[in-house]
């Protein structure tokens, strides 16, 4: 894929962020205040020793998990259908065929985010954890009234970037995600290629895997299976944008190369056709 070709899709991609994000801070932020709101309400009623211990429990947010599993779901299942469409755009031979992968592939994204769901919501509430604990802290040191630490604690300007954080590094996880689910759909053989956002906000590691192809089950140079990769350290995927696309491999004669597949379920789809 050219530079020019890299920075449409980016583009494009772009938008994709920005509309999932308008559908989501709101949610969010909601979801945050809501958690929040439950510590407060023990701070103001029973002081700081009372919500210090209410805090041990504060790990698991059911709002945030309904909030988030709907982002990943809502994600991973656009960006699965644009490269699909994508990729049968790029094989004449395949364009009466019709989607019908959405109920697949809804199982697919809720399946491998189910095993990361608790993880990140978890991180979430680890890290306004700590900007509690903090405020509190400091509310002490500086002799500081509850109804004070209560209104530092609930500070919008740090909640909304907090909410921007958690959409934008999850809805980017699971929509490219949603491009491998995509390549496991397509018939013919593929490799995945890095794309980064061409703008002064792009991290410099991120800057040097762009335009990057790798086979599907290989990582990039930076260690990461696509971006936003869970599996990932987070110095590198936090507000991550970057987008993964799915390229169709070709052989001397420019022609698409068909999968290989398993004779065992090959004979089996033989058996469904007869």
């Amino acid at each position: 894929m050219t530079r020019t070709e890299r920075n449409k899709k980016a583009q494009e991609y772009k938008r994709i962020l920005t509309a999932i994000e308008t559908r989501y801070i709101t949610r969010v932020y909601t979801a945050l205040k809501s958690q929040i709101s439950s510590l407060t309400e023990v701070l103001k009623a029973s002081g700081i020793d009372q919500a210090r211990s209410h805090l041990n429990s504060f790990s698991f947010n059911l709002k945030m998990t309904a909030v988030v599993r709907d982002m990943h779901l809502k994600a991973g299942l656009w960006l699965a259908n644009r490269t699909y469409s994508g990729l049968l755009a790029a094989s004449p031979q395949l364009k009466y065929r019709t989607f019908g992968y959405n109920e697949q592939w809804t199982e697919e994204i809720l399946r491998y985010f189910r095993l990361h769901l608790l993880e990140s919501v978890n991180n979430i509430s680890e890290t306004t954890k700590a900007h509690i604990l903090k405020i509190m802290e400091r509310g002490i040191s500086e002799g500081l009234s509850v109804d004070e630490m209560v209104r530092l604690i609930n500070d919008k300007v740090y909640l909304g970037h907090r909410a921007q954080v958690i959409v934008r590094t999850e809805s980017n996880r699971a929509a490219n995600y949603g491009t491998i689910v995509a390549a496991g759909a397509y018939d013919y053989q593929v490799v995945k290629e890095w794309i980064s956002i061409p703008d002064n906000r792009r991290r410099h590691s991120h800057l040097i895997v762009e335009g990057e192809m790798r086979e599907m089950d290989q990582p990039y140079s930076i260690g990461l299976m696509y971006p936003g990769d869970p599996e990932g350290p987070l110095k590198e995927i936090i507000l991550c944008r970057c987008l993964q696309a799915i390229v169709p491999k070709r052989d001397e004669q420019g022609r698409l190369i068909p999968k290989i597949m398993n004779p065992i379920i090959q004979g089996r789809q033989n058996e469904m056709m007869l």
